[in-house]
């Protein structure tokens, strides 16, 4: 059998990445002819990327999007012969993979002489949705489709896309492309199919849902489904939850690394270029729940340990003397002569530098100025007075230890969640629920200072992404990468005068910029905690029972 692929591309930015090339280079086998249709203009560089695989591309405005570009080829197209090809396929650049052999599932559909057209999954209209606009019963997701001959050499095939008018937004196309598009052919005699019939399988199967959004996990591991679509990492929460748990995308990103030999890299690269990290922390999940037993070997990582204030270092120290780390593995700073003075009376053998208070601007440029062949650094920082003792039961500061330097086996499970994340660069410790500090809002002014410092760290903007109402603040307590510490202050000397709040407010968004994301770890006893409290809250039924609960948090200021 002849087959002839057809690839979609498009990239606002013109960046050919190299998930694309992993994309062609296992689909390769597949074609005997490939035509690269892209929908922009590319750079030389870029563009060379493409031409490995073929001869024939065709650079275009993305006029009609998806639907355009294949609009345009049939009815103009004159660098193939059509005829002299069995099947011919077009897929798009819209998912990562392949994880698993398509040459196998093109084999199986091929020697399928009832089918006609086929695809990967298909969705099936909800009632609802049939009763307003939305009417047809079910359709092939064309991100994927494969067409034998009798089909793209029949009159009917050209009328389709004859009639098809361009569309300049998604909701269009879908509506007056991919959803008829089935229906259309099965109506001209032509029968299709799909690899992945869920519907047979799936006891909670749902009409109306796109299971390759939804439901990728289940996808992925009970039906090797092959790709993964980029638009399910991007969710909102609301739409996560109405469907799943919100925890599939991250499951899958496990399964891929544990199950396949896919570099994981190529997809965390896509994402950080294309995606703020408030649009994918729901569906990456960024918060890491850890215990403190012995769950792996020790791999002779080395710490910088930065304590803040009087009260902390009591139990920093204690909690380092706990963890049994070897003191040539741990070097302290400390704020005053009393902390000062607890180090070399706990803890004589350990290596201490003493400094000044500071604004957290400072401090982080500070140590990173004092790190020699550490890792990782761990930054316990207070930005109150540091002679504040606790108040009401220490909640903050007992997250702020449990969550970090709980004993040995945690830290070295904490170092694990940076070994077997590579894209994560900040361990943050978790808040708690009633936290005073956990969100908070940002006028204009302040929100322009944010942009204008993200933009001087050179790749990302976030004046449409940021979240500036009700945002999660960077934890100024954290763990982080050695390397990505000393790169942020090396880019900071460089900048003018840099206002420290607006530091501490960008700095989540700074390092994605060095290719990282930040994440959270909990304690698994807070985590309990923390479903406790997140119990209780829904129990809130009324906003009045939320006001008072608001008023008695104020009134003992409780954090």
């Amino acid at each position: 059998m002849k087959r002839l692929g057809i690839f979609i591309f498009y990239d606002k930015d013109g960046i050919v990445d190299d998930y694309v090339i992993y994309l062609l280079d296992k689909m390769r086998e597949c074609w005997d002819d490939l035509v690269i249709i892209s929908n922009g203009y590319l750079e030389a560089t870029q563009s060379d990327r493409l031409r490995a695989f073929t001869d024939l591309l065709i650079m275009r405005e993305n006029w009609g999007l998806d639907a355009g570009a294949i609009r345009d080829f049939f009815l103009n197209q004159s660098v193939v012969k059509l005829s002299d090809y069995d099947e011919l396929f077009w897929f798009n650049d819209t998912c990562y993979g392949p994880f698993f052999s398509m040459k196998s599932i093109f084999d199986a559909m091929s020697e399928r002489e009832d089918v006609h057209f086929w695809g990967l999954i298909d969705q099936i209209n909800s009632d609802v949705m049939r009763e307003n606009e939305f009417k047809y019963a079910k359709w092939i997701q064309t991100f994927f489709v494969a067409v034998k001959s009798k089909m793209f050499l029949a009159d009917c095939f050209l009328d389709f896309w004859k009639n098809l008018a361009f569309e300049d937004d998604y909701l269009s196309v879908v509506t007056h492309y991919e959803m008829p598009f089935t229906e259309y052919f099965e109506n001209h005699g032509f029968q299709y199919d799909v690899f992945c019939d869920y519907k047979k399988w799936l006891s909670h199967n749902k009409h109306g849902v796109n299971y390759s959004v939804h439901f990728p996990y289940e996808l992925l591991t009970g039906f090797h489904f092959p790709l993964l679509k980029r638009k399910a990492f991007s969710l909102t929460l609301n739409k996560l939850l109405v469907q799943n748990d919100g925890n599939d995308m991250a499951l899958c990103l496990e399964y891929i690394r544990d199950h396949t030999d896919y570099p994981l890299d190529y997809i965390y690269k896509n994402l950080k270029r294309k995606y703020s990290q408030t649009e994918l922390e729901h569906c990456l999940g960024f918060k890491f729940i850890v215990d403190a037993r012995d769950n792996g070997e020790n791999d002779n990582y080395r710490i910088f340990a930065y304590i803040d204030s009087d009260y902390e270092a009591s139990c920093a120290i204690a909690h380092f003397k706990l963890a049994g780390i070897d003191p040539g593995r741990v070097s302290f700073m400390v704020t005053g002569d009393k902390m000062m003075a607890l180090i070399q009376e706990a803890l004589p053998s350990y290596e201490v530098v003493r400094a000044e208070k500071m604004t957290f601007l400072d401090f982080f440029s500070f140590v990173s100025a004092q790190l020699k062949t550490e890792d990782y650094a761990c930054l316990i920082y207070n930005k109150k007075s540091g002679s504040e003792l606790p108040n009401v039961d220490g909640v903050r500061y007992r997250n702020t230890y449990w969550n970090l330097v709980q004993n040995a086996h945690y830290i070295n499970n904490v170092m694990d969640v940076f070994k077997r994340n590579p894209w994560i660069g900040k361990l943050g410790a978790a808040k708690h629920t009633l936290s005073a500090e956990k969100t908070g809002k940002v006028d204009s002014e302040e929100r322009a200072k944010i942009n204008k410092l993200c933009d001087d760290f050179g790749k990302y903007k976030y004046c449409d992404d940021y979240r500036f109402e009700n945002f999660d603040r960077c934890e100024l307590s954290m763990w982080i990468k050695a390397d990505l510490l000393q790169a942020i202050s090396g880019k900071l000397v460089t900048l003018p005068k840099v206002d420290s709040q607006t530091f501490e407010l960008a700095l989540y968004y700074i390092i994605q910029n060095y290719d990282c994301f930040s994440g959270v770890v909990i304690h698994d006893l807070l985590a309990k905690r923390e479903l406790t409290n997140t119990q209780f809250f829904h129990q809130l039924s009324t906003p009045l029972s939320v006001k008072m609960l608001e008023e008695e948090r104020v009134k003992k200021k409780f954090v």
